[in-house]
């Protein structure tokens, strides 16, 4: 009997006002389209396109040649949408008009036909020939396998990422979470992350200055310092890792409903992370034998790390699927060296762990990228 694949992508952030995303190149998409080739399904697992930087019409509109050729690719193949948070206003009217009709508590799957999840999902998919639905906020890829973006996580996180911050203000603002440990549910989640969401949209459609083209975001620049090489990136490191930063955190750790780390190392933002996602799972009652998501943009787990990281509380594994986005902040010595090298996707099969595959590899440090042999 034939073995029936699922293939799954995260984090291809189309429209990014950087030209970042890598799946506008002709030669990358052309390889992908290879590497899908005699799949069975195709999922997209959040921050598909980039909504937090320009108007919607101009996100779409570059969006629209890389989802006509992925359709085109592979027909009949049915492709899943799973927004993420920089996408989630593809999501955000479905969820209005479920609250206004009384729907009752989101589950940890919430399949829609695209159709009926409002003008923005149409318009994305109008240039697509495959049969396209909205799972969310993830998709039972089989019993034992579960795919979300990942964005939850940002409540448990204690890596001081803007993002987190603001989640825990506007924690703070709509009254709480559960109390720490107790079960909660993906409404618990909206609740502190939406309003981050719909400001973080509303802003893009309004502003004259398209927010993505103004340079790296606040996190990136903070990394960048932090990071940068030479003797003046290390003393300026030094003194804001060890006085600045841990002023600021004393700070905001007095005023936020949780405790960030002045260790703004990469292996803590791992580690924090999925600490994160693993704590997202184990409050949401579910301990699949694997648990896919993106959201970070650092896949695994890679050749070298430590596994156990990955290990949900349960035994099941964690697995990151990266991102098709190249962020050279993250690449300070070495591209061909940095786990966050985007071009990753996991296949699925029916029966069997999930396989992450690489298909970019940097040809020089901070050289252009080229597909794996």
């Amino acid at each position: 009997m034939r073995c029936v694949i699922t293939a799954v992508l995260s984090d291809l952030h189309l429209g990014d006002g950087r030209q970042r995303d890598l799946l506008r190149r002709d030669d990358v998409r052309g390889w992908l389209l290879e590497a899908l080739a005699g799949i069975d399904r195709l999922v997209l697992c959040g921050d598909v396109i980039e909504l937090r930087q320009s108007p919607a019409r101009e996100v779409i509109a570059a969006a629209a040649p890389v989802l006509q050729a992925i359709g085109d690719a592979l027909p009949g193949v049915p492709i899943v949408l799973v927004p993420g948070n920089h996408d989630h206003p593809l999501i955000a009217p479905w969820l209005d008009r479920r609250r206004l009709e009384g729907g009752g508590h989101l589950s940890l799957e919430q399949v829609a036909p695209a159709r009926d999840c409002g003008p923005l999902v149409a318009a994305l998919v109008e240039p697509v020939s495959a049969e396209v639905s909205v799972a969310y906020p993830g998709l039972w890829i089989r019993p034992d396998v579960y795919a979300t973006h990942g964005h939850y996580l940002d409540c448990h996180m204690t890596m001081p990422r803007i993002e987190c911050l603001i989640a825990a203000a506007c924690e703070r603002l709509v009254g709480g979470l559960p109390p720490e440990g107790a079960p909660r549910t993906p409404d618990d989640y909206e609740a502190a992350l939406s309003p981050l969401y719909s400001l973080s949209f509303s802003i893009a459609q309004s502003t004259r200055r398209p927010l993505g083209r103004s340079g790296p975001d606040p996190t990136l620049r903070f990394w960048q310092l932090l990071h940068g090489d030479g003797p003046a990136a290390a003393a300026r490191s030094f003194a804001m890792g060890a006085v600045a930063v841990p002023a600021a955190l004393a700070a905001l750790n007095r005023l936020l409903p949780r405790e960030f780390s002045a260790d703004l190392s990469g292996q803590e933002l791992l580690r924090s992370g999925l600490g994160a996602m693993r704590e997202v799972l184990t409050l949401l009652g579910i301990e699949p034998a694997h648990a896919l998501f993106g959201h970070t943009h650092r896949p695994g787990p890679l050749p070298g790390d430590d596994r156990e990281l990955w290990r949900l509380t349960g035994g099941g594994e964690l697995q990151n699927t990266g991102s098709w986005i190249y962020e050279p902040t993250f690449f300070p010595e070495s591209a061909a060296d940095s786990p966050y090298l985007p071009g990753m996707v996991a296949l699925v099969p029916d029966e069997g762990p999930p396989a992450l595959r690489r298909l970019l590899r940097a040809g020089t440090p901070h050289g252009p990228l080229e597909r794996t042999q």
